[in-house]
């Protein structure tokens, strides 16, 4: 089913056609549809004409007799719908205007974006047919500037635009939060913005659809007033969450650590990472480690871990690092590299590439990870999902994070950071000191057993191992992984280890349909 909510005030010059140019899409799409429409207290003849289609479509009509403003009628419609659902996991609620700005032509890609597995879709904004009135413009201009980088991911060029899709249950999980305050604070169209801030951590992917708005089409002035929307979009920036808030929160809702917990477990995750502000690394630009590698019993090859020089990425000063494995087994040739670019400050990733190629297989994945506002977006599907943590990591830069842990034997280091549900939580297992020869020397080494649930090399029951030297450094002096069913476990011993000197960048020039450098 899919709940099609639409706030209208004095609309009854477009309210009627809109309806019927509804029915005749979803009709058809062939999928099921109930129209919501809540008439913010109308003077014109908009009751009388929504009480006439009430006849003939799917409709529920709310009626309100003095207008409750946008935010107050968007958030009415959108409890209706959640109440209205049998089947929160599997139904859509879909917000529009009642104006035909947003036309019911964009619905099938809506749908269809949705039911292909977004619990949020919403609209980019294509070229417009007709440009938009200066109000609109100037609006749309100075949200972004004040709101910056808190919805820079989630809404890309134009935040302030209400045509979306939600999965009923993210809805749900929303009100649920939000107890008996309101879900929505701030009225006009910033609300908007602040619906997507609040939708958006229930949701596992986001996705955009091209969106075109039909300002031509439009049978009366806008009500866009820019020196309210400013009013709005200042008042909004107080109320979005920065990273230490959401750290707070969760600092809240994870409440005291068990005594059986306390003793070997040290959790390390966003809800115990505190400010978050690594101090001393153990690495810098310039450090390069070579290995020898060999695949089981007739397999070999190379690999290398390097640290480039500090580079600016969306405004932040990273480490780009990069992983490379060339080897052959059996005539199977592997060559994968991996990418990622590491905040200077904490650590945390923000950009991944793995770019694989395995027994004739080639996978490239490209993904910029926006921790402000818990999002990711894979840029070669160019795709959004949810963030589930404040602080990522990913398949290379965890190795590098573990490199600043005490690594005391005896603990197991937990922390649920990696950039997708399923990968978490990375656990570190601290199994002994042991002394390890290897061709660049011998070695007095920290055992470490790592799992991580969606990575092939380190997943659970692979018993892979990370010997880090036992020094200041904590070169990684000799790995153990498990590829899979297509390689045999795998073996890398340090053959050599450059100081931070002559530092290079790594890591392939980013593809670019999303993220700007």
């Amino acid at each position: 089913m899919v709940y099609i909510c639409i706030p209208s005030r004095d609309e009854d010059r477009t309210v009627g056609v809109l309806l019927w140019k509804i029915r005749q899409v979803m009709t058809d799409l062939g999928r099921d549809f109930h129209v919501i429409v809540l008439d913010d207290g109308s003077r014109d003849g908009t009751r009388a004409l929504l009480e006439k289609y009430k006849r003939v479509l799917p409709l529920t009509v709310i009626s309100e007799k003095e207008s409750i403003g946008y935010g107050r009628a968007v958030e009415k419609l959108l409890r209706t719908a959640s109440g209205h659902t049998r089947y929160p996991k599997r139904d859509a609620i879909v917000t529009m205007q009642g104006d035909f700005t947003e036309h019911p032509d964009h619905l099938p890609s809506l749908v269809k974006s949705f039911e292909g597995g977004a619990d949020i879709v919403y609209g980019e904004m294509a070229p417009e047919t007709a440009p938009p009135p200066l109000a609109v413009r100037l609006a749309r201009r100075i949200a972004r500037m004040v709101l910056g980088r808190r919805v820079g991911a989630a809404t890309p060029g134009d935040p302030l635009q209400g045509y979306r899709a939600y999965r009923a249950i993210v809805v749900r999980k929303a009100l649920r939060d939000a107890g008996d305050g309101p879900l929505i604070g701030t009225d006009g169209w910033a609300a908007n913005a602040e619906l997507m801030n609040v939708l958006t951590p229930h949701a596992r992917r986001v996705a955009t659809v091209p969106l075109e708005k039909r300002y031509d089409m439009r049978r009366r002035p806008t009500r866009v007033r820019v020196l309210a929307t400013i009013r709005q979009v200042l008042r909004l920036r107080r109320v979005f969450p920065r990273p230490a808030a959401i750290l707070a929160a969760a600092l809240a809702l994870a409440g005291p650590v068990s005594g059986s917990a306390q003793q070997g477990m040290l959790v390390l995750d966003s809800l115990t990472a505190g400010s978050h502000k690594v101090g001393n690394v153990p690495f810098a630009p310039g450090e390069e480690m070579r290995f020898s590698l060999r695949a089981g019993i007739l397999g070999g090859g190379e690999a290398r871990m390097t640290v480039g020089e500090v580079d600016t990425l969306k405004g932040f000063p990273t480490y780009p690092v990069q992983w490379r494995i060339e080897a052959s087994a059996l005539g199977i040739g592997m060559d994968e590299k991996f990418y990622s670019w590491l905040d200077t400050e904490s650590l945390i990733s923000r950009r991944f590439v793995k770019d694989q190629h395995t027994a004739g297989r080639k996978r490239y994945r490209e993904f910029d990870f926006y921790p402000e506002q818990r999002l990711v977006h894979r840029i070669d599907y160019d795709t959004t999902f949810a963030l589930p943590t404040a602080l990522p990591l990913d398949d290379i830069s965890f190795v590098y994070f573990a490199r600043t842990l005490p690594l005391e034997v005896g603990e197991t280091y937990t922390f649920s950071r990696f950039y997708k549900d399923d990968g978490n939580p990375i656990t570190l297992k601290v199994l002994r000191k042991d002394r390890m020869e290897v061709p660049a020397g011998a070695f007095n080494t920290i055992v470490v057993q790592p799992i991580l649930p969606d990575n092939n090399l380190f997943a659970s029951g692979a018993e892979a191992e990370i010997h880090f030297s036992d020094d200041e450094r904590r070169l990684v002096v000799f790995m153990r992984a498990d590829p899979g069913i297509i390689w045999p476990t795998i073996e890398m011993r340090l053959e050599g280890a450059e100081p931070a000197a002559l530092g290079h960048a790594v890591g392939p020039e980013p593809r670019q349909p999303g993220a700007a450098r």
